[in-house]
């Protein structure tokens, strides 16, 4: 691929990944402030919270959305290090945290391009470029079925795209980068150094996607048998220095989510399942079919086809997705990028025939419309000002407060809105703010719920809830229809009061 054509496209990639959240600060105008994410804030404000806890100093995780966090744990080490970053560097969260997206995004698009071009090697300049848009730009007929009011995986299951990845948070972009680097590692490692590289890559894996250790190991594993039956030499150094360091990592972290109580808790109620089958073709079209057709045309050559990484990678995802497992969905991560790279060799022959020339264009423009689709509703729905996305500035000021005057181990009840948004923003811990890191998170639901419908009544509620402090402002008065609280303000400015919970 030409280096000028690749780093045309590369810019064009980081742009597209920059411009709607400069347009979303922009739009916060004077009376908002803009959180800092376009696309599933929920997750997005437990990145922060994470990295509060880094800025803090910890390097053992503690869960921030409930009142009994447990012992702290060697979790989510990505996350608390780019809060020492922050810490270290005296920068906002968000700052450090967009930083490390785009340059997820950067060495996603240098792995991408290797990737293409390892697999495309013996082909033209315009095959290789073709099948690098595709890859890096590229979605399913999402936006074709939402016309008929469905809402599928490629509008919400972003780890299975390189753009959607790139979009939403670092480590997603940053993990399919190493994920592509091992992938071809395990079959080039021929040397001490260059296992060892191997075996650090796979450690850091397991630390910033778990789940892409999983999908490796799988690949390796269908690709090793193949070998075996074909009487083929298995290259073992290359595929123990890429799969056991973080294998080892990964089970270790198992381990200590099932024996800590909390996060025992936590992952019984993280349920992440799969989309049904027609979701899912449907999210993986067209290039699901135009990699099909790759398939069947190499249908004679088994052997080769089953020690073909890229052909094993689709294999694996779709076998690992259907596992009996409540985190199934997690294994989609990536899976656009071998269905793309199949597509772009099909849609290439297809290109060289007069009457099928039209069909490659075609497929780019129809896989790009989806993502098309998420970027205006990120940007006109920014402009709207929606609660999860944005604060309110006497919100803001209100939480800046806590953060410089409340204890560091207060427990602060607040409506679900704030509940999510607070501990990213003050490093402080609450009542309920997410379903699945807030420990029986349905009943703290229902008692917060009971608490905002009737707060004067239900004060013992907040006791027992293990609460400290509580933030009263324009959501929980909208929400109770209740403006003062019978309880001792400690903070009142605007529309915010912070109230303390005796104990």
């Amino acid at each position: 691929m030409r280096g000028k054509v690749f780093w045309v496209v590369t810019g064009v990639f980081l742009t597209i990944l920059t411009l709607p959240y400069l347009m979303a600060w922009a739009a916060a105008g004077s009376d908002w402030v803009f959180v800092g994410f376009l696309i599933n804030p929920l997750d997005g404000n437990s990145y922060f919270a994470k990295m509060q806890q880094g800025a803090a100093g910890e390097w053992l995780f503690r869960l921030p959305f409930t009142a009994e966090p447990g012992e702290g744990s060697f979790l989510f080490v990505f996350y608390l290090t780019l809060g020492h970053i922050a810490r270290i560097l005296h920068a906002p969260l968000w700052l450090v945290f967009h930083a490390a997206r785009l340059a997820g995004a950067l060495a996603l698009a240098l792995t991408l391009r290797r990737f293409v071009e390892r697999y495309h090697e013996k082909t033209t300049a315009g095959r290789l470029e073709f099948t690098f848009a595709l890859c890096l730009f590229g979605a399913g007929l999402g936006w074709l079925a939402s016309l008929g009011g469905a809402f599928t995986a490629d509008m919400w299951v972003a780890e299975a795209y390189p753009f959607f990845s790139a979009f939403v948070n670092p480590h997603f972009p940053i993990g399919l980068a190493l994920l592509l680097i091992l992938i071809q590692k395990a079959e080039r490692v021929s040397s001490i150094g260059e296992a060892a590289a191997a075996a650090a890559l796979s450690a850091a894996l397991a630390l910033i996607m778990p789940f892409g250790v999983v999908v490796l190991c799988t690949i390796q594993a269908i690709g090793i048998s193949a070998r075996l039956v074909f009487r083929q030499k298995v290259p073992w150094l290359a595929v123990l220095a890429s799969c056991v360091p973080g294998g080892l990592a990964l089970v270790g972290q198992y381990l200590q989510i099932l024996t800590h109580p909390e996060l025992a808790q936590w992952n019984q109620q993280n349920v992440t399942l799969s989309p049904p089958a027609w979701d899912v073709v449907v999210s993986f079209s067209p290039v699901l079919v135009l990699a099909g057709m790759a398939v069947w045309r190499r249908r004679k050559s088994l052997s080769e086809l089953l020690q073909d990484p890229v052909v094993i990678w689709v294999a694996a995802g779709i076998l690992l997705s259907i596992l009996p497992f409540n985190l199934q969905r997690r294994f989609l991560l990536g899976l656009y990028i071998p269905l793309a790279v199949l597509a772009g060799g099909t849609a290439a022959q297809l290109a060289a025939r007069k009457k099928t020339r039209w069909i490659r264009n075609g497929v780019l423009i129809t896989s790009i419309m989806t993502n098309v689709l998420i970027l205006l509703a990120s940007i006109l729905g920014a402009y709207q000002h929606p609660p999860k996305l944005y604060l309110q500035t006497s919100e803001q000021a209100a939480m800046r407060w806590m953060a410089a005057n409340s204890p560091a181990d207060s427990v602060i009840l607040a409506s679900e809105d704030i509940g999510m948004i607070l501990p990213g923003q003050t490093g402080r811990r609450v009542v309920y703010g997410h379903p699945y890191e807030t420990t029986f998170a349905e009943t703290k639901q229902r008692a917060l719920a009971a608490f905002l419908a009737a707060p004067g009544e239900e004060m013992n509620t907040a006791r027992e809830l293990g609460a400290t402090l509580v933030f009263w402002g324009p959501r929980e008065r909208q929400l109770s229809g209740i403006d003062t609280l019978p309880l001792t303000a400690v903070y009142q400015q605007d529309n915010v009061s912070i109230y303390r919970v005796e104990p």
